[in-house]
């Protein structure tokens, strides 16, 4: 901590820091911060690592590196008490976390953060990340209307070939996104991950992944490919099986690329702030 003996301290968390660890998140993202909703499932996550930075006794900062399997990690939450930031306590934590990976056995850690934060962007410079990606958060209303999905599981092969091939994660570094963890776009990875849904529009003319989780129902688009004419009907008629599904909304971490985009604004999907972006950076063991 800058001017003060007193050491910052990273370990570990366990369920003794859950009091401090949310009090210190409470006034985050006014008060919508995810942590709370995620906090005992990083608890439990005996193949990654929940730590905190502690100051004079008390939790200061927190976050959490995830094993997203085929030697991939994920940096997340990484959080720095409000009245506490600026004095050092994210890159203390944040080259913790470097270190238990380098310690480890994945052969990439890769991180997402919003571009406007300098800070940040600095601290991964200086750490060996390099930016990678450049994406959006993106949701469409779900809307009445007729579509043409059909669940693709007796033309998987077709479908999973097409989505390797000719998918909209070219524009993301050739990643997909398994609910704001961006990993690397696997075959296997669309058939065995929970909650992924393939889907086939106009018999083949179209593909679409979408993935949902039991805390949060509305659907995540992780990849789709189409035709560049026939991606904004695609994307439109997302709102209608969305509809179908009974949720309120369909959400993409959009690749940022000028022909997607012109897409999502076709298809009606919007951003809470047009000029927010995420950066995603990635660090592989050389």
């Amino acid at each position: 901590m800058k001017g003060s003996s007193s050491p910052i301290l990273c370990r570990s968390a366990g369920s003794v820091d859950t009091r401090e660890a949310l009090e210190l998140v409470k006034g985050i993202w006014g008060g919508e911060d995810y942590v709370p909703e995620v906090w005992d499932h990083w608890l439990a996550d005996i193949d990654g690592l929940l730590a905190v930075a502690v100051w004079q006794g008390q939790v200061v900062g927190i976050g959490h590196l995830s094993d997203l399997g085929w030697s991939e990690a994920w940096l997340e939450g990484l959080r720095v008490a409000p009245d506490l930031q600026g004095q050092g306590i994210g890159s203390r934590l944040h080259d913790y976390f470097v270190g238990r990976w380098l310690a480890g056995g994945s052969s990439v850690v890769r991180l997402l953060t919003h571009e406007h934060r300098e800070a940040v962007k600095a601290m991964c410079a200086n750490t060996g990340f390099e930016p990678i990606a450049r994406v959006q958060f993106r949701s469409g209303r779900a809307s009445q209307g007729a579509h043409s999905f059909e669940l693709a599981a007796n033309d998987a092969q077709r479908a999973i070939e097409s989505l390797m091939g000719q998918s909209t994660s070219r524009a993301c570094a050739g990643l997909m996104d398994l609910g704001w963890e961006l990993a690397e776009l696997a075959a296997d990875r669309l058939l065995h991950t929970p909650g992924i849904e393939i889907w086939s529009w106009r018999d083949g003319q179209g593909w679409l992944a979408t993935r949902r989780d039991p805390a949060n129902p509305d659907p995540e688009i992780t990849l789709c490919t189409a035709s560049r004419e026939g991606l904004p009907d695609l994307l439109s008629e997302s709102r209608c099986l969305a509809s179908e599904l009974g949720v309120e909304e369909v959400h993409w971490l959009a690749p940022d690329s000028p022909e997607i985009f012109e897409a999502l604004d076709a298809a009606g999907f919007e951003s809470d702030d047009p000029s927010e972006f995420l950066l995603a950076y990635e660090r592989c063991r050389r």
